[in-house]
């Protein structure tokens, strides 16, 4: 309740506030299953803390090294001396601010802590503050185990196995000499087993007498010396986008601790950790049930195979772009020559650089918003990158002189036609990036352009490999389109979802700039001219927000009740109240993954059973059945 005075139990939600708009209605079913949430008590893994405080300084002293103070004309300035940093201040911020609120915690002697949660207007479920969450970084969930621990049993056992295998997929251990080379044969054996990415491949890891033994040894070595290890778990996997290394890392060190009180004579240990198991392109998984498509349900793992083992989405759709590529190249309109064409081929078609288009597009992300993300440091649209101006005749990058000589000649905004008729600005990837791993293997010129061809090719491949998607999409258009022009007092989609709460697809334009008139300054600044202004909120709606968003808002109200039901459920059923929520990943202790499935795949049926875009939208009846 305290934190409810302090946080909105709505947040995102302004600008609607301001003008009475009541976008989202939550039920009290929601809110109850909202409170169990909030139930969930946490502590701080103190030996990931340690390591990260390490590492982390490492990092600012390398960072820090790289700066240089000169002196010019101008006074002095600070020059960064290499290339591009690999990290943002922002992302030292949280970092730092992370660790000191978890050593706060620590010092002050409180055993656990809780967080206090608030939707959004679509109704998911988020922490009111992102450090120290489950939805916060690697290294906040790094940070973080449940402050009540439970005994492993068998599935306990099992589960915990299975995370801790999953985690070392594709981790080398080749650099260090402590391995001999035979154990090494042995662990590129082991991680052919893993790449099935089967439960079954990984328990038949642990059951191999020699491979358990190797693993252990592996993972051992990591707790006792995890600096001199940190090829094993952290290279290349921390203080980064979308990183795990030391969510790795916390559950070496739990499973490690786990089995050394085993072999002590405890045979069911206590467990803090929480096992985390991620939805399947779950945008795409609400999207096949919904446009009832059978085929597109194979293919995101809704329904499952011959085999048995789940389908990879993302090497499906790279595959449909080998097959288009195959008809036609449409590198060659760029100009890439024989050697440039073979590293680009190799990268795009691998199902790691499906992934960013693949979740960006369900998601509702255009061409325009995609592009950047594959050449950022953190894969964001704002992330650090360089910029360089590129003859538009030949692509032949300019000097800095000439630069500065082609700006001086066409200074002002208006010139910039005439400009870019000469050169124009492009954006070269950083070396962190998606694009960075061939880089250097493209011409710097090209590497805006190798990026956009990218995506438009799998915007291509994934409207034809997973059609359910923009069935929804267009059939939700045009819904959208048919309340527009029945002229009705609500012009706006709605609809209700299974637990009683409401939503409406209402978006406003970004607040406008109300600018002061000029003013002149004190007299140190005599004849300088300052123009304050200030963010005023509009009620005008931005039509172009609520045609592009309603898809992706659509879907992500649909899984957000799919896990709001999980944990009502699971509360009721599970030996406790931890829960880890992150959307569409669910996690708990070891012991309970089983239910948590089991709940995961009942509700999924239960919200679903009703049927497709009818029941949910009740005024696309009559638009669907002409489509019928």
């Amino acid at each position: 309740k305290n934190a409810q005075l302090r946080h909105p139990l709505i947040q995102n939600n302004a600008s609607e506030s301001l003008f009475n708009i009541k976008r989202f209605e939550p039920s009290q079913k929601a809110i109850d299953n909202l409170n169990i949430l909030q139930q969930t008590s946490w502590s701080i893994n103190e030996f990931v803390g340690t390591i990260s405080r390490e590492l982390l300084q490492q990092r600012i002293d390398k960072l820090i090294g790289k700066f240089e103070l000169s002196e010019s004309k101008f006074g002095f300035q600070l020059n960064y001396s290499d290339s591009f940093p690999d990290f943002s201040l922002s992302q030292v911020r949280e970092w730092i601010e992370s660790m000191w609120l978890a050593s706060d915690i620590l010092q002050n002697g409180s055993e656990k802590f809780w967080h206090a949660w608030c939707f959004d207007w679509r109704g998911r479920m988020y922490t009111c503050s992102n450090l120290l969450s489950p939805q916060g970084d690697d290294l906040a969930r790094g940070l973080l185990q449940f402050s009540e621990g439970l005994p492993l049993d068998e599935t306990g056992w099992k589960w915990l196995r299975r995370a801790v295998g999953r985690s070392y997929l594709n981790r080398p251990i080749q650099e260090l000499s402590v391995f001999t080379e035979d154990e090494k044969t042995l662990w590129d054996q082991l991680q052919s087993e893993f790449k099935s990415k089967t439960w079954k491949s990984i328990d038949a890891v642990f059951s191999n007498e020699r491979m358990r033994s190797l693993l252990h040894k592996v993972l051992k070595l990591v707790i006792e010396d995890p600096i001199s290890a940190y090829s094993v778990w952290g290279e290349g996997d921390i203080f980064r986008k979308k990183a795990e290394g030391f969510q790795r890392l916390a559950l070496t060190e739990a499973y490690v601790t786990a089995i050394e009180e085993f072999e002590k004579g405890t045979l069911n240990p206590i467990v803090s950790i929480p096992v985390v198991l991620d939805a399947s392109s779950n945008i795409y998984q609400h999207a096949s049930c919904l446009a009832q498509d059978p085929e597109m349900a194979l293919a995101v793992n809704v329904l499952s195979n011959e085999n048995k083992s789940p389908t990879d989405i993302y090497q499906k759709v790279a595959d449909r772009v080998a097959e288009m590529w195959e008809t036609e190249n449409p590198f060659t309109s760029i100009g890439l020559n024989e050697s440039e064409m073979k590293e680009v081929m190799k990268f795009a078609l691998n199902r790691n650089a499906a992934k960013k288009p693949v979740m960006t597009i369900g998601y509702g992300s255009e061409k325009f918003a995609i592009v950047p993300t594959f050449l950022t440091h953190n894969g964001q649209k704002g992330g650090i990158h360089e910029w360089a101006m590129f003859r538009t005749s030949d692509k032949l990058e300019l000097t800095k002189e000439e630069e500065y000589e082609l700006k001086s000649k066409y200074p002002e905004d208006s010139d910039k036609k005439e400009r870019d008729k000469i050169a124009k600005s492009r954006m070269i990837a950083h070396p962190n990036s998606v694009l960075g791993k061939i880089r250097d293997n493209i011409s710097r010129g090209n590497h805006y352009d190798v990026a956009s061809i990218i995506v438009e090719s799998y915007i291509k491949a994934i409207n034809e490999v997973l059609k359910g998607h923009s069935v929804l999409k267009s059939s939700l258009g045009s819904v959208r389109t048919l309340i527009t022009l029945s002229q009705q007092k609500e012009d706006y989609v709605s609809w209700e979802l299974n637990d009683g709460s409401k939503i409406r697809n209402i978006v406003f334009e970004k607040m406008e700039d109300n600018p002061t008139d000029p003013w002149k300054g004190t007299q140190a600044f005599e004849g300088s001219q300052f123009r304050f202004s200030i963010k005023l909120h509009t009620d005008e709606r931005s039509s172009n927000k609520e045609a592009s968003g309603l898809p992706p808002n659509f879907v992500h109200s649909i899984d957000a009740c799919h896990m709001r039901a999980f944990v009502e459920n699971f509360s009721q059923e599970a030996s406790s109240k931890c829960i880890w929520s992150v959307h569409d990943a669910f996690g708990t202790h070891a012991c309970d993954i089983n239910k948590l499935l089991k709940i995961i795949k009942c509700e999924m049926i239960n919200l679903h059973s009703e049927g497709n875009l009818r029941y949910w939208v009740p005024s696309s009846n009559s638009l669907v059945a002409e489509n019928e």
